[in-house]
């Protein structure tokens, strides 16, 4: 689900729901019935790798990125479009891993990186914001001259205190977003 908060509307009416994306429902574990098997399956998921085990008859984490890139190459055009205002805040209502695919594929982490991040305790917001005009400036001007086109996600940055909420290594949350596309994760 997405929701939008437009600074023109009401108090009372700041946010409202905009539309449900499909795309951002968690992962499909597939039939969970017996407890042996879960068991078994979780085990072999261990073994396999935690990001491409497709569980019987549900999904990988793999899978969930794929429909995660969909979604956010939908959010980036209308973005782009002028669907949201400058000063629209988006928030995504999603499960755990989702949001974290999200996170990796807005950032562009490695599969290590990602593995690197945790879910946070339910409910507990993860905010990426807009850098300042001046901000993105000073961090963006190095690219300048690596002659790299600068894309709208690069305006962003992951939040300190939701760096924390994801178990992000403490050393990882001064220089998690490089903005030059390397992995973000020691």
């Amino acid at each position: 689900m997405i929701c939008c908060k437009h600074p023109q509307l009401d108090m009372h009416d700041r946010l409202y729901i905009l539309q449900e994306e499909v795309q951002l429902r968690e992962q499909d574990f597939g039939n969970f019935q017996d407890p042996v098997k879960i068991k078994n399956d979780l085990a072999e998921r261990n073994r396999f790798g935690r990001f491409y085990f497709r569980f019987p008859d549900g999904e990988s984490g793999s899978d969930v990125y794929n429909r995660i890139s969909i979604f956010e190459d939908h959010l980036i055009r209308d973005m782009k479009s002028g669907k949201f205002s400058h000063n629209t805040n988006i928030c995504l209502v999603t499960h755990g891993l989702t949001m974290r695919v999200f996170l990796m594929r807005w950032f562009n982490w490695t599969v290590e990186s990602f593995l690197q991040v945790y879910n946070p305790p339910n409910a507990q917001p993860i905010v990426v914001e807009k850098m300042s005009e001046d901000e993105f400036i000073k961090k963006t001007s190095k690219l300048h001259t690596r002659r790299q086109t600068l894309q709208v996600k690069q305006a962003y940055r992951l939040r300190k205190d939701s760096m924390v909420s994801l178990k992000m290594s403490p050393t990882a949350t001064t220089d998690v977003i490089d903005l030059i596309g390397q992995s973000y994760l020691p």
